[in-house]
């Protein structure tokens, strides 16, 4: 349901549709997409435990705040947890779309059973012409640390070398940060720009805290040994 108007009296209501009556997770998001001034709709729905499938749909809205039956732009991962968010990554105002994913394969299981490391896939989709290609325009695996608590690997994007451009920064290890930058093809590479001693299990914010032209990260720590720290890496 959207309101919008003067005092929020106008209204919409779109339904997604779908069977979701054996889908354990539905999740939407708002956000202008194409750079149109309307609110374009992106929707994640999953299921299953082992067998995993993560269904990524986005909707461009129309003048009148609809949206079609048929997505625009539709992903689907089958074999691991996928986590899909938009970000403009080029600087052209258009939303792109990265995904993380965890993929649950044999090498997976072992490596997170002897050594307590998984492989997480990272994958971008650049909105060009319109619309998002079929085939990922960046796709790269960085064997992380696992956390043998609950907390989370740290990940977050962000100009961090000053082109303009969203860098990607992710835990691959428990006490180092792995950046990465885009290359000369203006995608992301595929080797670390950098990689900062630093303690990666927890969430990671970014921002331009000294007004330098460059984004800053800030990461803490909910749960674990060190929840009472904040760490700050400027660049």
């Amino acid at each position: 349901m959207f309101h919008y108007g003067a005092n929020w009296e106008a209204s919409h209501r779109h339904e997604i549709t779908g069977d979701l009556e054996d889908q354990w997770e539905a999740r939407t998001k708002l956000a202008d997409v194409n750079d149109d001034g309307r609110p374009d709709l992106m929707t994640t729905t999953s299921k299953g435990t082992t067998n995993i499938e993560v269904h990524t749909r986005i909707y461009l809205a129309d003048t009148d705040l609809g949206y079609a039956d048929k997505p625009s732009f539709e992903l689907k991962s089958k074999g691991g947890l996928a986590i899909p968010y938009l970000v403009d990554l080029n600087n052209d105002e258009k939303l792109d779309l990265v995904v993380r994913s965890f993929p649950i394969t044999l090498r997976n299981i072992a490596n997170y059973l002897l050594r307590k490391k998984i492989s997480l896939k990272i994958e971008t989709y650049l909105f060009k012409n319109g619309g998002y290609a079929k085939k990922p325009s960046y796709s790269n695996y960085v064997t992380a640390d696992i956390s043998e608590g609950r907390e989370e690997i740290s990940f977050a994007n962000g100009d961090f070398d000053g082109d303009g451009a969203k860098d990607v920064a992710v835990g691959a290890r428990s006490s180092s940060l792995s950046i990465f930058t885009h290359g000369k093809g203006g995608v992301i590479g595929s080797r670390a720009w950098k990689t900062i001693n630093v303690h990666t299990f927890g969430i990671a914010r970014t921002a331009d805290l000294d007004d330098s032209g460059t984004d800053d990260i800030v990461i803490f720590h909910p749960l674990g040994k060190y929840q009472n720290e904040i760490e700050v890496i400027r660049f």
